[in-house]
């Protein structure tokens, strides 16, 4: 996993600098459908912005691998009680299920391999009527397959990052036995957040 650490306070200005509201926007746009009585796992939510959105849940939890991301993720006004948990999920023992598994922006941080293995693992953990909301790039032309590689060779040194290309979700999905129920489209199309039902 790359370490986000050292950018962690600065994170959230680049992102805001280069996208606006997008990316916080896209990343919230299926959480007003969560009820009360959700269990949900929200995994590399870096700083939390997506946590002052969250209606209330029944159970929340946050993990991701930065200590410094949930450092600020808990100042954020959150309406239910979070469980943090500061580790690489692939070193997670759950020992539960959840309604909804949230990933925004964390899956292209994998190679391919890596990736298909988080999501296998993860589909482990949703209930048999769960579903997956997954934000992330989907480039759609080249400049934004140039922009995109640009983030890539930023985070590199910013954060270690060591692949410098996309994953391709939909083949993880796929694979995970996901169906894709809805996606919404912001920036121009470059991101996606979309809801997968569990179908396994």
């Amino acid at each position: 996993m790359p370490d986000f650490n050292f950018i962690a306070e600065y994170y959230d200005r680049i992102k805001k600098l280069v996208f606006g509201s997008f990316l916080d926007e896209a990343s919230a746009y299926f959480i007003r459908e969560l009820n009360a009585d959700s269990q949900v796992l929200i995994i590399g939510g870096g700083s939390g912005d997506l946590l002052a959105q969250l209606p209330a849940v029944k159970q929340l939890v946050y993990i991701d691998s930065s200590i410094e991301m949930i450092k600020l993720a808990k100042r954020n006004h959150i309406k239910s009680e979070v469980e943090f948990v500061n580790l690489d999920v692939r070193e997670v023992i759950f020992s539960q299920q959840f309604d909804v598994v949230i990933t925004p922006f964390f899956l292209d941080c994998f190679s391919q391999k890596n990736m298909e293995e988080v999501v296998f693992k993860l589909s482990k953990q949703l209930t048999k009527s769960g579903y997956w909301i997954q934000t992330d790039f989907y480039p759609k032309h080249y400049f934004h397959k140039f922009l995109i590689k640009c983030m890539y060779l930023f985070f590199r040194y910013g954060a270690k990052l060591d692949i410098l290309q996309l994953p391709e979700f939909e083949k993880a999905f796929h694979k995970g036995k996901f169906k894709l129920e809805k996606k919404v489209l912001f920036w121009g199309g470059m991101v996606e957040s979309r809801k997968y039902k569990n179908i396994a």
